[in-house]
């Protein structure tokens, strides 16, 4: 658009700005005036109907308390003498009163007579059980000695609304006990609205409205309201006023509207007023603002059309190097001076906080609403995607379903964005997902910052699982040591009984079996030979229990000194050790180990070893290798007892095979194999194929390091799916 158009564009919008301002001021001076007259009539008339329609209630109160005090109505409650019905309770009378029905009630709550009459046809109608439903669902209407004060008010009788007033029964002198309670009302029907309209010259609707519903937009009532009901006015065309009276029920709860309706002469007439001042001023307006649009394209228009095309011509291509460029001594020249200073400031700005932005080392996204509008490059390394990929996008999108506290991704990234946008900065942890769908633990920080574009989010993202994990390295690690020292205390302990076990083991079976001077001068003193000793003993068989005591207990300090030998704590220092030695006293310790006898019974696998020297030397931390023997034995018993297909023996084959300075020390099984897609990741920390409860995915990793890492060897795993895996492991060996 040219600057002319636009200068044309701002004349008339100016031009319908001045025609607004005078019609917003003749608007408040005149037609505000106008409708606060038109309000001061319709509340006015409000008022005359609220009054009529409290004298209608005053005029059944007035009938209540002539007839309900009374020495015949009080005789009338208690025997129901039909003198009394013949006598006062004609049609005429209940039609000189002005009221449709009357009920007489006992002091139990009971309907004991009632009289109904139609006033619009002059005929009696039948007390159905509408009246005593009345009297039930208005218990507040059981007048007694104690309340003795008359109450009116509205209620339902059936579909129809009536006007109703209750006054105890008493004596005329106002004595009790209170014998009941004596009911009159009054129909709100046709007839009734119609006599309203007559008295007050207006038109009127009523419309009934459930009690438990809540009546909105009823305002309370002003101070010079007479009335004590709420009301609303409401205007819904140009022509008519309306306005809306909310009567309630005996109980404070809505039970009507009644409708006014009419017309706005006094509006239209204001109406009428305005739109002639609007014309003359608009004239006026319109000559006033042609001549100063005559002057501004003389002396200014065609200088703001040059700059209006510099400013658009530097928006197209940047302001990098692109400046403004209009001469003269003017206000608009210098105003084209602050604008080339206010784009070398912005330029420099710009591309400090462009540096700042691409060169984080942490992933930087910015939000507005739910939106990512821009990113930096770190964030497209750690999403693994492009730029366009990611602008335009919910931060939910590159989040799995679930977080890890098992909500719902995209409800709890929502209500973070909310929080974060009214509150404090926010720091939490999440799980995002890359875009081959691979998870990652993430730290997340989110700002709010204002940018003159609106508020916007800035949130920096932090790949932890590298951290994580390290941490639950550290946790495992320190279990691992708290149970090597549980079970070194353990043996320590074992070892002292197990010492005095096979000495008295030992010295039980000199003295019964050895030909000792002691050993035979004791038998004589006690009556027998040791040559009858010996007898007995050989053939009850005991000597050779106690020579099975002795070896049971030369096994157990084995096994004790493999325990011992597991969990002592590796120095700094390597220390040279033999690899079969080590193999075997893991198996050992894998035979003892609970969880492979109580699940997988462990014996039951065949161990088949072929070694091809019995002395080969390295220089390591021994308790660290057999922890890698270890873990891959169990792993291989476990993968051969949950096998599916168990038509073969388990079996389990250890080979130590010199290799010039190396030792390769191999481990195979004749398990179910291992799947070509996980043998890439079994070293992975973490990785593991087990339940939630049965695995930590750290035992190969941590061997891996054990291997390569800290003894300089090397690890690799061969498998078929359906013939066994076998675990090859490399060690440099001492130089002889």
């Amino acid at each position: 658009m040219t600057i002319r158009k636009k200068t044309f564009g701002v004349i008339f919008s100016i031009l319908v700005l001045m025609v607004t301002m005078i019609y917003s001021m003749t608007h408040f001076i005149l037609i505000s005036g106008y409708i606060k007259l038109e309000t001061d009539e319709i509340i006015k008339t409000i008022d005359q109907t609220s009054n009529q329609m409290e004298e209608d209630l005053s005029s059944l109160k007035s009938v209540a308390g002539d007839w309900a005090p009374w020495d015949d109505t009080y005789r009338f409650i208690q025997d129901l003498n039909p003198g009394y019905i013949e006598n006062n309770l004609m049609d005429s009378t209940i039609a000189n009163l002005n009221i449709n029905f009357m009920i007489f009630i006992d002091d139990k709550g009971k309907v004991r007579h009632c009289n109904a009459f139609d006033l619009q046809n002059a005929v009696q109608e039948k007390c159905d059980e509408s009246f005593a439903r009345l009297v039930r669902q208005n218990p507040v209407l059981l007048r007694s000695e104690v309340l003795r004060d008359m109450i009116a008010g509205y209620a339902f009788l059936g579909d129809k609304i009536a006007l109703v007033a209750s006054a105890p029964i008493l004596t005329s002198k106002f004595e009790g006990p209170g014998k009941g309670t004596l009911v009159v009302g009054k129909y709100l029907n046709t007839a009734a609205v119609k006599s309203l309209e007559e008295k007050l010259k207006i038109r009127v609707t009523i419309k009934k409205v459930d009690p438990d519903k809540l009546i909105e937009n009823f305002s309370a009532n002003k101070t010079h309201i007479l009335q004590k009901n709420k009301f609303r006015i409401i205007r819904p065309d140009n022509f008519t006023i309306v306005a809306s009276l909310l009567f309630e029920n005996l109980y404070g709860k809505p039970a009507f509207i009644l409708e006014i309706k009419k017309r706005r002469d006094i509006y239209l007439q204001g109406k009428n007023s305005l739109r002639y001042l609007l014309l003359a001023l608009g004239i006026i307006s319109l000559v006033f603002l042609v001549a100063t649009l005559l002057f501004l394209e003389k002396t200014v228009l065609y200088r703001l059309s040059k700059l209006s095309e510099d400013v658009k011509r530097i928006t197209l291509k940047g302001h990098e190097n692109q400046r403004v460029v209009l001469y003269g001594s003017d206000e608009i020249s210098s105003l084209s001076v602050d604008i080339n200073q206010m784009l070398e400031k912005l330029w420099e700005n710009e591309k400090r906080y462009h540096i700042l932005f691409e060169s984080a080392s942490d992933a930087i996204l910015l939000l507005k609403g739910d939106m990512i509008v821009d990113c930096n490059q770190m964030a497209l390394v750690l999403f693994d995607c492009e730029k366009e990929h990611i602008i335009g996008k919910n931060p939910c999108f590159f989040s799995p379903e679930k977080q890890a506290d098992g909500s719902l991704s995209e409800q709890k990234c929502r209500n973070i964005i909310e929080t974060a946008s009214v509150n404090e900065p926010l720091l939490f942890e999440w799980i995002y997902a890359k875009k081959d769908k691979t998870t990652f633990e993430a730290e997340v920080n989110l700002t709010s910052i204002d940018l003159p574009s609106g508020r916007h989010i800035q949130a920096i993202i932090r790949d932890v699982t590298e951290r994580k994990q390290a941490q639950q390295m550290m946790i495992q690690t320190e279990k691992m040591l708290s149970l090597g020292g549980l079970a070194a205390g353990m043996a320590h302990e074992i070892n002292n009984p197990l010492a005095g076990m096979m000495q008295n083991a030992q010295v039980i079976e000199n003295r019964l079996s050895k030909n000792l001077p002691i050993n035979i001068q004791t038998a004589k003193e006690a009556g027998t030979s040791l040559s009858s000793i010996s007898a007995y003993m050989e053939k009850r068989n005991i000597l050779n229990l106690l020579k099975s005591i002795n070896k049971s207990g030369i096994q157990a300090a084995r096994i004790v000194a493999n325990m011992l030998r597991f969990a002592r704590k590796d120095t700094s220092e390597k220390i040279s050790d033999n690899i079969v030695e080590l193999l075997d006293n893991t198996i050992e310790l894998a035979q003892t180990d609970y969880t492979l006898k109580s699940k997988y019974d462990f014996k039951t696998i065949e161990i088949i070893k072929e070694y091809e020297s019995g002395l080969l030397c390295v220089l390591c931390h021994g308790g660290s290798l057999q922890q890698v023997f270890f873990n891959i034995i169990k792993n291989a018993a476990e993968a051969i007892f949950h096998a599916k297909e168990k038509n073969k023996p388990p079996k389990l084959i250890l080979r130590i095979l010199k290799d010039t300075a190396w030792v390769q020390i191999e481990i195979e099984d004749n398990g179910p194999g291992i799947e070509e897609k996980i043998k890439p990741r079994i070293f992975e920390p973490f990785f593991t194929t087990k339940g939630p409860r049965e695995g930590t995915g750290l035992g190969l990793s941590v061997s891996y390091f054990i291997v390569v890492e800290d003894h300089d060897g090397d690890i690799k795993v061969e498998s078929e799916r359906g013939t066994g895996t076998k675990f090859v492991i490399r060690l440099p060996l001492i130089a002889e």
